[in-house]
């Protein structure tokens, strides 16, 4: 009994670690869609209110669905963990920011949390009536492969959700229109 407790205790850890190099992963991507360029992150990005709340809206999506199961303190510490090794120096400072725009519903922090929450539920294939009537999903829906057009050109043997393919070409969608509004 002991050991089915340690063995289940060591996989969701192992979960939680998959979940946070995602996040981790994502955010690089994201990051290298508004600064191509860049070989590694510019710390100005810990301070644009839409990249903050991208990141905040994918993140909490993407735990939503895949870790279910794992109570709030749990989900909650994965970002944590996640931010806190992406932003290692002022790390505090960040989730204060973030923390502040959320609190006070700052329209660029909003406006990317939403995008960051459709890019992640499209992604994870989730995506309900409502946010597949929505004008830019319906246009990279347009674009994104079928299923079957996309595994056959990979080569592969299971089909790719047409919607997770749209997901990506949200994202770039969404973070190549940021990207003409910053200026740094």
């Amino acid at each position: 009994m002991i050991l089915f407790f340690i063995v289940r205790k060591f996989f969701k850890i192992r979960m939680q670690l998959q979940i946070q190099e995602a996040i981790k992963q994502h955010v690089w991507f994201a990051y290298r869609m508004l600064k191509p360029f860049d070989t590694e992150i510019n710390p100005r990005i810990w301070k644009d209110r839409y990249f903050l709340g991208y990141i905040q809206g994918y993140e909490a999506f993407l735990i939503k669905f895949s870790a279910p199961n794992l109570s709030p303190v749990e989900k909650g510490s994965i970002g944590v963990r996640a931010m806190q090794e992406l932003v290692p120096d002022n790390f505090s400072d960040v989730l204060e920011l973030v923390s502040d725009l959320y609190v006070s519903k700052s329209p660029a922090f909003m406006r990317g949390m939403q995008h960051g929450g459709d890019v992640a539920i499209l992604m994870s294939d989730k995506a309900g009536p409502e946010l597949l009537a929505d004008a830019d999903v319906q246009s990279v829906l347009r674009e994104a492969p079928s299923a079957s057009e996309l595994s056959s050109t990979l080569g592969m043997d299971a089909p790719v959700g047409q919607t997770a393919t749209a997901g990506g070409l949200l994202m770039q969608l969404h973070l190549s229109r940021h990207r003409e509004q910053i200026d740094w």
